[in-house]
């Protein structure tokens, strides 16, 4: 068995370095490499997620997405000359990561998100997790802070850590998923360990200018519904993060109705009026962006700046749509968390669509 997941790995990193070159760092994607392998696509997420062992393949793989990416932009005559890359967490709540070899996933504790997971096979319902032993919460931070340097070999502009939505950090946060009882749950602030653990791990190797988190409370349903400590916690972890000196904060706005919960105030605008006051960094508006409701946060003082993302996804040449008035094209949902091109690099720009 030993020897299988060797063989296998060998073979993910040979086809993402041949790859990345026979394309001149150009259009590789991950489908590309689980050809290439002959594996699943899954483990090849995996893999390139989760292993710090082939970090040099990771820089050649993600030189060419950046190349890819910033070619599709100029050719669609979009003014995007700055990435940011996402440093997620390496321990997913995932259904095909549980099913590798019948171990499951890891989280603070065994308790099941009981929301449905995007695989290579679809969406499956997630699963109990394993909780994690303390070498494996260090592994883990050590694991970011690799991504993190791995991120600025590769040439982006900066990263931001996900302390936000579903993920491991959140699941720490969360005191219903999180029933540890050592140095790592309990109260607030030892439930928020491992999110400055991480954070210092990765200022450790990237500048504190070029890093940026990602956090909001949020009202997703079953263990991660809001509760009475949610928006309390939330609230630390803001106001401990302003002492980091960091590039930004990014909130993301209500994706779900919290009426009836602790977070109906935060409903609309409601969510940047209130932790403005707690972070003096620069703030990031998400979630439901136009371009009349991101100048009037910018101009009330309410957000330094605003986040667009599954605009995107429909139109690469957002930046230019929105200066000029244009239409936005609708995003194509069957297409979405897919395999291939399809849905993610053949959307035309505006202009282009016209003469079409």
């Amino acid at each position: 068995m030993a020897r299988t997941h060797i063989d296998k790995r060998s073979r993910l990193v040979s086809a993402a370095v041949g790859l990345a070159y026979q394309n001149g760092f150009g259009a590789t994607s991950l489908a590309d490499i689980a050809r290439e392998a002959e594996v699943p696509l899954g483990n090849v997420y995996y893999y390139f997620k989760t292993k710090d062992d082939i970090g040099d393949a990771i820089v050649e793989l993600r030189l060419a997405q950046l190349s890819a990416q910033r070619q599709r932009w100029n050719e669609a005559g979009s003014p995007k000359d700055r990435l940011c890359a996402c440093v997620q967490d390496v321990f997913e709540n995932k259904d095909f990561l549980a099913q590798r070899g019948g171990s499951p996933p890891l989280s603070a504790s065994d308790v099941n998100l009981l929301h449905e997971s995007v695989t290579a096979s679809g969406k499956k319902p997630t699963v109990a997790p394993r909780p994690m032993t303390t070498a494996e919460i260090r592994q883990t931070v050590a694991d970011y802070a690799r991504a993190g340097r791995n991120a600025m070999e590769a040439g982006f502009d900066g990263l931001e850590i996900l302390a936000g939505y579903l993920y491991l950090i959140p699941q720490f946060l969360n005191r219903v998923t999180n029933r540890r009882t050592d140095e790592y749950g309990g109260s607030i602030e030892s439930r928020a360990r491992i999110l400055f653990e991480v954070v210092e791990a990765v200022l450790e190797e990237v500048d504190p200018s070029r890093v940026g988190v990602k956090i909001s409370p949020m009202h997703e349903g079953g263990p991660m519904a809001a509760n009475d400590e949610t928006l309390p916690i939330t609230e630390y972890a803001v106001r401990k993060l302003d002492g980091y000196g960091l590039s930004h904060l990014l909130l993301m706005g209500n994706t779900t109705d919290f009426t009836g919960t602790p977070l109906e105030p935060l409903m609309g605008d409601g969510m940047f009026r209130h932790f403005r006051p707690i972070f003096s960094g620069k703030l990031i508006a998400n979630v439901g962006m136009t371009a009349e409701r991101g100048n009037h946060l910018i101009a009330e003082g309410i957000a330094d700046l605003v986040a667009f993302g599954r605009p995107y996804i429909a139109n690469p040449d957002l930046v230019e749509r929105l200066a000029t008035g244009a239409p936005l094209a609708e995003v194509d949902w069957q297409t979405v968390y897919a395999s291939g091109p399809r849905g993610y690099t053949d959307y035309p720009a505006f202009r282009r669509a016209a003469a079409e």
